[in-house]
């Protein structure tokens, strides 16, 4: 353990920097040792496969226990370095106080330490090789499917099942559901009068069988796939719609009308 003396001279410096060579070694050695005592114990709470690449070199941790002395405070406001002093009351012979202070500031430093610069042992990384019993590793990271190529065969799907209910609905349409839903399609405003006549219904009841026509699709859907979450069945009935405003002939807009620019 380093004699009082050492701890007395940081102490009046502030920073270790300042103190003689044999200061320096001395301190620097001792929270070392310390630091690598505390990694040793916390190593098998941090996913490391090994402790000792866990230890920082020596002036690395004596650079994190002093920083922390420094700068982090007691709840009642004192600086560590201050309540580690503090400790000392029987005078210069008191080494004792002083060395279990220092060991557990330490601690807590390896603590915080761990925390930030290492993952917990419940996490692991995914490239991090498997073992399996015939001795070949694989990565987490090999085994997962390329979430591009998920995303895709989701699409493809989506798209299938749209395109199946869209036939579906289109054929359980009333005509002036299928003109309305055909005019949008095309861009074309529902109070065309040449729209209308092909509806043969007025406005208002040409804008309520549009309404109507959604609904219809929104309630196939939501009937159809009544045990798939509410995202999914959302982006089945925009999927549906867009097929509907595919497929729904042009033939039920009057002759020569087309979509709007």
């Amino acid at each position: 353990m380093p004699e009082v003396q050492y701890w007395r001279e940081w102490q009046r410096h502030c920073a270790l920097g300042l103190c003689g060579d044999g200061v320096r070694n001395e301190l620097t050695g001792f929270v070392a040792t310390r630091f690598q005592y505390y990694v040793r114990k916390c190593a098998h709470l941090t996913n490391a496969d090994s402790p000792v690449q866990l230890i920082p070199q020596a002036a690395d941790a004596w650079h994190l226990f002093e920083t922390a002395v420094r700068i982090r405070n007691t709840r009642t406001g004192k600086s560590y370095k201050q309540w580690l002093f503090a400790r000392c009351r029987a005078g210069e012979g008191d080494s004792v106080a002083l060395d279990g202070g220092v060991s557990l500031l330490v601690r807590d430093v390896v603590r915080d330490y761990l925390r930030r610069e290492h993952s917990p042992r419940i996490m692991a990384s995914i490239d991090r090789p498997l073992c399996n019993k015939e001795g070949s590793t694989l990565s987490l990271h090999e085994l997962l499917p390329d979430p591009a190529g998920g995303d895709a065969v989701e699409q493809r799907e989506i798209k299938r099942l749209a395109e199946s209910c869209a036939r579906d609905i289109i054929r359980r349409l009333a005509k002036n559901e299928r003109v309305a839903l055909a005019a949008r399609a095309y861009g074309v405003p529902l109070s065309d009068l040449k729209v209308l006549a092909a509806a043969d219904c007025g406005k208002s009841a040409l804008a309520e069988a549009y309404s109507r026509g959604l609904r219809h699709i929104a309630d196939y859907v939501n009937e159809r796939f009544a045990n798939e979450d509410r995202a999914t069945r959302a982006e089945l009935a925009i999927a549906t719609l867009a097929k509907i405003d595919e497929n729904v002939p042009q033939a039920f807009l009057p002759v020569g009308m087309s979509a709007q620019p």
